[in-house]
């Protein structure tokens, strides 16, 4: 099982190297993730693998050679998903064991999260925001993967 990693404006990992938390490790953090800003066409893009398509509305790419580590933290996959050909969202998905180290960069990123459920809950969840995004980390029980989310907040409230 893996935990899901959700982001929505903070560009990390941008180190190749486990330990990678230079100054890159956020670039672009406030108006987007990884390099790429809120908002942008698919099209103006490079390396990206179409991963799912639902409805021509929402498409999932991976990216070549993105690394695969948040801070430390070792991430199993990072996705970008695209409304209407638009960047809204960026979701990683890690190993269990990974939960306390993700928790600690996102914490170190953007201070202390909200815990909706409770500190004796069996349910991880953890959520911040930043100016330009809502940042999410969860994993429903000890088997499941955790899930990282940094969410675009002016295009997600586009969508409703």
């Amino acid at each position: 099982m893996y935990c899901l990693i959700m982001a929505g404006c903070a560009g990390t990992g941008e180190s190749r190297r486990p330990g990678g938390m230079g100054a890159s490790t956020y670039k672009n953090e406030s108006d987007g993730f990884r390099g790429i800003r809120w908002g942008q066409n698919i099209n103006e893009l490079k390396k990206m693998r179409l991963v799912s398509r639902d409805r021509k509305v929402f498409s999932t790419y991976s990216r070549s050679g993105d690394p695969l580590y948040l801070g430390k933290a070792k991430l199993n996959y990072v996705r970008y998903l695209f409304w209407h050909n638009k960047f809204y969202e960026a979701r990683m998905s890690a190993a269990p064991d990974q939960l306390h180290l993700l928790k600690t960069v996102l914490s170190e990123k953007y201070g202390e999260a909200d815990n909706p459920n409770g500190q004796n809950s069996k349910a991880h969840d953890y959520s911040w925001t930043d100016d330009g995004a809502t940042i999410q980390l969860s994993r429903a029980n000890f088997l499941a993967d955790c899930i990282v989310t940094i969410t675009s907040r002016e295009i997600s409230n586009q969508m409703k």
